[in-house]
């Protein structure tokens, strides 16, 4: 009980700016260099509750988002807030979140979704959905190779998860977009019309 209550004392201390950075060592605290100490908090609840890290760091940042999203919800209220403010505030949590999750694997998400983008803009509406659902195939196949590649057979969370849902995301909004922009609106069915984005 003694290591938990340490950790507590030394996790509360970081959190007061106290000690910038804690490494948990033959059951006592040491300093460690900046920029682990997420990495550190992770793998001692591994150690403590007997799962994979990279499960502890999902679930225990998917508890956090709850309580998180209710007190960005009062300080944030769109009633005093504007929404660029409550827009930056959640890409940048949503950033952090991502990074604390899947490290360097984040970034194959951000230019998955930065060229489905740059793919909307810039190509006819006429001929978008087919290159950008190409592209999401192309994208997702690449993201399951390289998980095929480097963990065979093996169950860790990564950013093939989160990619299949970009896959769907990136796809509907092209097909969205086409059904807005380079279709007769009588040639479209009622969920096409309710869902068309001009």
């Amino acid at each position: 009980m003694t290591k938990l209550t340490d950790f507590i004392s030394t996790f509360y201390q970081f959190i007061l700016g106290v000690v910038t950075v804690v490494e948990i060592k033959d059951n006592y605290f040491c300093c460690k260099k900046k920029g682990e100490m997420f990495d550190i908090f992770f793998e001692y609840l591994s150690d403590l509750f007997s799962f994979p890290v990279d499960r502890v760091r999902y679930v225990t940042l998917f508890l956090v988002s709850f309580p998180l999203a209710s007190l960005l919800r009062i300080v944030l209220h769109y009633s005093y807030t504007s929404p660029t403010i409550r827009h930056t505030v959640s890409a940048l949590l949503g950033l952090l979140f991502g990074w604390m999750c899947f490290q360097w694997q984040v970034f194959y998400l951000i230019g998955f979704v930065s060229v489905g983008y740059i793919l909307l803009i810039t190509l006819p509406p006429t001929i978008v959905q087919r290159y950008s659902m190409i592209y999401a195939l192309i994208g997702i196949s690449t993201g399951h190779i390289y998980r095929l590649i480097t963990d065979y057979g093996g169950y860790t969370l990564d950013f093939t998860g989160p990619l299949m849902l970009l896959v769907q995301r990136v796809s509907y909004v092209a097909y969205a977009y086409h059904d807005g922009v380079a279709r007769d609106e009588k040639d479209l069915s009622d969920d096409q019309k309710k869902l068309k984005i001009r």
